[in-house]
């Protein structure tokens, strides 16, 4: 035991969150993207993608070199250039890679500079996609799209944002889902054995845009909290778990849909810790009635922070808190030796993500991350 606790920090960091620090020689060759011959056939083609592990399970369109050069037209970035290696097996997502996925997704010329956005966000080192794609767990890729470019490309962020029937959000949210999926190999064997997910999620696209026209007054849009301009448009990623669903139609006063709010994240029995964070996407009912009773965005935080709580003892008979407990800050492992100590779930208020998102309807939607959303400018 002893020679164990000596390295399973080590072994526990180089298996969830190590990234190489040099491009291996042999990305160069991955321009230009292998050519393929299949037979003349729509079903031929997406037979041989299919058996090959080339796609997410639906039909695509085939990515001939005439549809990959039309998308390519969609950002001024050359097409060899690397954006990054994707985990946890390192496939190489060049320019070119990225329009193929992009043209078997069904996405349009227009949608590509979202698309290489989302994909530099999602390989930031802080977003920990490895330990997310090789999860036992069930995760979600997804991505929040903010900006004058939300309505420029006729993004859904409205009612029924999430429904997967329009095109931008879907073609979208796909092609980025297969980019991270098929070059990172994070799908189950016999495709790929990059996922250990024992159930998984039915994850084809998540991709919304935030409602800014539903802002509170006073409540900045996302992209502004995060450091950019107004006028910017950025994606986020969560990689995490979704949704957990706050229906809540009685609550008639800002404190106390905070407070199912918190009841929510207490419930679900998993406190991020460290790095980890939460996004939540208020309704526009929910987020007005918060603001109407004098909360502002970093009240609404410190508000979940001071009040999301769990029993200890759901914590350590419940979840996985015993594996987890090394990794608290100290105050927390103070706070857990109290047998009867409400345990906070977040180490400070800015662990929490807060948006607006949806239509008509008492509903909000959380989602949980080892680690905050990250954001990347959208630049053709």
């Amino acid at each position: 035991m002893p020679k164990a606790d000596a390295v399973i920090h080590d072994v526990e960091f180089k298996a969830t969150e190590w990234v190489p620090t040099h491009v291996a020689h042999e990305v160069i060759k991955a321009y230009p993207a292998a050519m393929v011959s299949a037979g003349d056939s729509f079903d031929d083609v997406n037979d041989l993608f299919y058996n090959n592990g080339w796609t997410d399970g639906l039909p695509i369109i085939p990515p001939t070199p005439r549809r990959v050069e039309r998308m390519l037209s969609g950002t001024s970035l050359e097409p060899d250039q690397l954006i990054g290696l994707v985990p946890p097996r390192g496939g190489a997502a060049t320019v070119q890679v990225v329009a193929i996925n992009a043209v078997m997704a069904g996405a349009r010329p227009e949608h590509m500079p979202v698309i290489i956005a989302a994909t530099r966000a999602a390989l930031e080192p802080g977003v920990k996609l490895r330990h997310y794609l090789s999860t036992t767990a069930p995760t979600v890729v997804s991505m929040f799209v903010q900006g004058p470019i939300v309505n420029g490309l006729g993004i859904r962020y409205g009612q029924g944002a999430l429904v997967p029937h329009n095109t931008p959000n879907a073609a979208i949210g796909r092609a980025f889902n297969m980019i991270i999926r098929l070059l990172g190999g994070a799908l189950p064997p016999p495709a790929g054995t990059g996922s250990m997910h024992c159930l998984g999620m039915p994850n084809y696209s998540f991709c919304l845009g935030e409602n800014e026209s539903a802002l509170p007054r006073g409540w900045n849009p996302l992209r502004m909290d995060m450091g950019y301009r107004r006028e910017d448009s950025i994606v986020s990623v969560l990689v995490g778990h979704w949704p957990i669903m706050q229906n809540d139609h009685e609550s008639t006063t800002g404190k106390d849909v905070l407070l199912t709010t918190c009841y929510r994240i207490g419930g679900y029995l998993m406190r991020p810790g460290r790095s980890g964070g939460m996004v939540i996407l208020f309704g526009p009912e929910h987020a007005a009635t918060i603001a109407r009773d004098g909360f502002s965005k970093e009240d609404a935080k410190r508000f979940i922070f001071e009040n999301a709580r769990a029993p200890r003892e759901w914590s350590v008979n419940g979840g996985i808190w015993r594996t987890v407990l090394h990794r608290q800050p100290e105050w927390i492992q103070k706070e857990a030796e109290d047998p009867n100590a409400m345990i906070h779930q977040f180490d400070n208020p800015e662990q929490i993500t807060i948006s607006v998102a949806g239509g008509a309807g008492k509903q909000s939607l959380l989602g949980l991350g080892y680690a905050k959303p990250s954001a990347a400018l959208i630049q053709r």
